[in-house]
């Protein structure tokens, strides 16, 4: 009976019956999400300036022929900063170099030799940027070209943004919307300031982002979701350990 659903209303009826958040605010949350909605919607703002900020280990061409091909087209492209930490790389020679010879916008760039792990890598990118709004996001993504709008847009002093990304198959072309991760977000650096980065006790796969997302509700920071067919993660072998179940995911 589900797969006849629209997908957005079986996302309402998930978040009321069923979502993990439910144990840090409830149908107070979902509340709060309908108000914050409209009062997002009718909010006009000047727009500033956001940092992309991406933790990477020999993911490098598809940092720079996806992700940041897509910046490239982006509106506004004077407003974006790119903040990378790299876990020393070695699928291209110097990706500093490739980085810096793709985009004229300003970079931070960190590279230190060990083992990738994403609360590490991210955290480094997200302390050492240089704007208050950030966009936190994988290698693996196309972005939408009216990103600085839709970060300055949802990132308000209640509330971040976590978007509902469109997967691409194997193939390349087909593909769906998935709910589950919480990974790509924007938030202003004043909220992960004040609910703590990502838990570096987070070393192998997965977890870091729930966890996470959970504390923007215990701190009283909306987590606002939207569909965005033009958030698209691009198709790559799962880095899930086969038998893995997520902790937070019920």
């Amino acid at each position: 009976m589900k797969q006849y659903l629209p997908p957005r209303l079986k996302q309402f009826l998930w978040f009321v019956f069923k979502s993990p958040q439910r144990e840090h605010g409830g149908s107070w949350s979902l509340i709060t999400d309908i108000v914050g909605y409209f009062t997002i919607l009718f909010k006009k703002k000047e727009l500033r300036p956001i940092t992309i900020c991406t933790g990477i280990k020999n993911r490098s061409e598809n940092y720079l022929n996806v992700l940041l091909a897509s910046l490239k087209e982006c509106k506004n492209k004077d407003l974006i900063q790119l903040s990378i930490c790299d876990c020393h790389s070695t699928d291209v020679p110097d990706l500093k170099s490739e980085i810096t010879k793709r985009w004229e916008g300003k970079i931070s760039f960190h590279s230190e030799e060990m083992a990738f792990t994403r609360s590490y890598s991210f955290n480094k990118a997200i302390k050492q940027s240089n704007t208050e709004l950030l966009f936190i996001s994988d290698a693996d993504m196309s972005i939408p070209s009216n990103i600085v709008t839709l970060v300055n847009k949802y990132v308000t002093k209640k509330s971040s943004w976590f978007p509902i990304s469109f997967h691409l198959d194997e193939s390349g072309k087909q593909g769906k919307f998935k709910m589950e991760g919480k990974g790509i977000f924007a938030s202003s650096k004043s909220h992960l300031e004040k609910i703590g980065y990502y838990n570096e006790d987070f070393k192998t796969w997965g977890d870091e982002d729930w966890e996470m997302f959970f504390r923007f509700y215990k701190n009283g920071i909306r987590p606002h979701r939207t569909w965005e067919q033009n958030l698209i993660h691009h198709y790559h072998e799962p880095n899930r350990p086969e038998g893995y179940k997520s902790i937070y995911v019920k």
